[in-house]
């Protein structure tokens, strides 16, 4: 009874944190101006729903943290659950990447019979990739605590807030400048299954109406909470992205962080701040769990 009320109230702190997060992170996303406003005149039909998404992943972790068993395996047993999702993952993006060839292939007449036992495979490598999914990332999470706890950058051993991420499709990026100068004016999530087609439509729109430089990107990562970051194989990248954005989330609670759309000199300092931060927290994790993946210091 005591082991389940004790995950009990840990779960209930992490919504709460969460739902602090969202009020305060929520209000940032968007930075104000008469620039932003006008832009999104284009594209309040198609923006990212960061609030919603919040919401539904931390409900997901809770659960997962009542109900997950990572916390009580050994290192290696933990270590062999991530290399098997990555490994899963790898065979997810080939399948996918195939059945994509099927239906560009002009001389298949029936691409959707053609693609059927390839989308079959998909729909169940899926199903055990979502299942590894959730404990791999509980597994990192409480990996980087550990690191976070031995490098004196918690409290009490609990990082605050706690390391939470979540794999998903990333929203796009629309970015807006002056023509005559480098500058971003605007910074707009919108939704991450937009066609290039409509992309287009959108930038060139906002262009020739509103006389400025506009261009969709993709991006790597989103300091929401829990942290969007995208599906990768690379357990290198995927560390220092894992702890990028939780220096993000960590300065949201600090001046650096609150002021994050106060200027383009503040933004670029919590940037810096995260790179640096998510670099070295990253390497820590790899070299405590992971030192076969190294890599080699850069050459002077």
């Amino acid at each position: 009874m005591k082991r389940i009320w004790k995950q009990v109230q840990q779960t209930l702190r992490i919504l709460g944190a969460g739902i602090l997060a969202i009020l305060v992170l929520v209000s940032s996303t968007v930075p104000g101006g008469e620039r932003l406003e006008q832009v999104r005149a284009y594209t309040r039909g198609v923006e990212f729903d960061y609030a919603g998404w919040m919401l539904a992943a931390l409900w997901d972790k809770g659960q997962q943290w009542a109900l997950s068993a990572p916390r009580y395996w050994d290192e290696k047993t933990q270590r062999q659950v991530v290399e098997d999702w990555a490994a899963l993952t790898r065979e997810v993006q080939a399948l996918r990447a195939e059945s994509a060839r099927i239906f560009a292939d002009p001389s298949v007449s029936d691409p959707q019979t053609a693609a059927a036992p390839v989308l079959a495979r998909l729909r169940a490598r899926e199903a055990e990739q979502a299942r590894l999914g959730a404990l791999s990332e509980e597994i990192l999470q409480i990996q980087t605590r550990a690191v976070l706890a031995e490098m004196g950058l918690t409290y009490g051993k609990q990082a605050v807030p706690s390391v939470l991420y979540r794999i998903s499709k990333l929203p796009l990026a629309l970015v807006v400048s002056p023509r005559e100068v480098i500058r971003q004016d605007a910074n707009i999530s919108l939704l991450p299954d937009m066609g290039l087609d409509e992309i287009t439509a959108l930038e060139q729109r906002v262009e020739q109406e509103l006389g400025v430089s506009a261009l969709v990107v993709q991006i790597g990562g989103v300091a929401v909470y829990p942290a969007m970051v995208m599906e990768t194989t690379n357990l290198v990248y995927l560390t220092d992205t894992v702890a990028h954005e939780w220096t993000h989330n960590y300065l949201t609670l600090r001046p650096l962080g609150m002021l994050y759309d106060a200027s383009p000199e503040l933004r670029s300092m919590n940037e810096t701040a995260a790179s640096l931060a998510g670099k070295e927290i990253g390497l820590r994790v790899l070299e405590r769990y992971y030192p076969d993946l190294v890599p080699p210091p850069p050459a002077p």
